[in-house]
């Protein structure tokens, strides 16, 4: 990885640390783990998979595993899309998104469950809800941002 490529990946996942503390409940990381997918780059891939994991791991209230199956879903929804869809298209990432939102709600009901934490379904709600709506906003954000690098090959 360029130098230029290393700043931006820490500014981020330093902006995205301070945001999860503003909104609670509600992973800004898996913004930057679906560009790093849109890039085609196995080596950042891996890396920014790694640091969102072992990030949320050790910021999260969770038992250990709650982000693995999170980021690991995650991957397997968009490259189940990334088949069907191309990636760069709005269209496909709201439709992550609405995936994501159902995603946190039943994989945080479960774990929350297996924890013997009693999270609110209201509040649960909202978060899966702030997950559909703030991510593709910040995706686009970020994906400007960036440069809309993505390797067009879909």
């Amino acid at each position: 990885m360029r130098i230029r490529n290393i700043i931006w990946w820490t500014a981020f996942f330093i902006l995205a640390i301070l945001g999860q503390m503003l909104l609670p409940g509600i992973d800004l990381m898996v913004v930057g783990l679906i560009i790093a997918m849109q890039e085609r780059n196995p080596l950042q891939i891996i890396w920014v998979l790694i640091l969102c994991m072992l990030l949320q791991e050790g910021q999260g209230t969770m038992d250990f595993g709650a982000s693995f199956c999170w980021y690991g879903l995650t991957m397997f929804i968009y490259y189940i899309g990334r088949a069907i869809f191309e990636t760069e298209n709005i269209f496909f990432i709201l439709l992550v998104c609405a995936s994501l939102g159902a995603l946190h709600f039943g994989l945080m009901y479960i774990f929350s469950g297996l924890q013997g934490v009693s999270v609110p379904f209201k509040r649960l709600a909202l978060e899966s809800v702030g997950e559909m709506l703030i991510v593709p906003i910040l995706w686009l954000a970020l994906h400007r941002l960036r440069g809309g690098v993505a390797r067009h090959a879909d």
